[in-house]
Parts: C-alpha cells; structure tokens; sequence
C-alpha cells in the first residue's frame, strides 16, 4: 500500500519514463519559440539580450506547456476511474 492506500503495481516502475518523455516534449516546444525569437531578432539587424529572449519564450511557449500539462493531468484523472485496478492505480499515480 502507498502513501494515500493506493496499491502500488508493478506497472508503476514504468512511470519515471513516461513523465521524462512529458518533459521533453515540453522542452522541444520552449526551444523552438527560443529559436523562433532569436532568428527574428537577427533578422531585424538587433539581438535581443538573453533575459528578453526568456521571456519572449515564456510569453509564447508557456501557454503551450501549460495546455499540454494541464490535459495530461486531466488524462491521468479520468484514467484514474476505470474498473482495471492496475490501469487505476498507475493513472492515480501518474496524475
């Protein structure tokens, strides 16, 4: 029994995978508005300091990071409620 009497499966160990790859995909989605920034900035003969670049990147990747972590959570949730007990607790977990 876990924490919050959840049972924990084996089906659990495989969950340290599937967030790493969560994350990357976040990260490949802020390294290309940080590219996507940086060549605009070069195509306007300026630079944009490093700061400015972050938040550039934040302004217009964040939203994106937040939809994508927001409806996986909300994935793992409902997963949560179905009648398989290993699936139930893996999501329960997870979310």
């Amino acid at each position: 029994m876990g924490y919050f009497q959840v049972p924990n499966g084996n089906l659990n160990n495989n969950l340290y995978f599937l967030l790493l790859g969560l994350g990357v995909d976040d990260a490949f989605v802020l390294t290309s508005e940080f590219l996507t920034h940086s060549r605009e900035a070069k195509e306007k003969g300026g630079s944009l300091s490093v700061p400015e670049l972050i938040a550039k990147t934040a302004r217009t990747g964040g939203i994106s990071v937040l939809i994508t972590s927001a409806t996986d959570a909300l994935a793992f949730l409902v997963g949560s409620t179905t009648v398989l007990p290993a699936l139930s607790w893996f999501c329960t977990y997870a979310g």
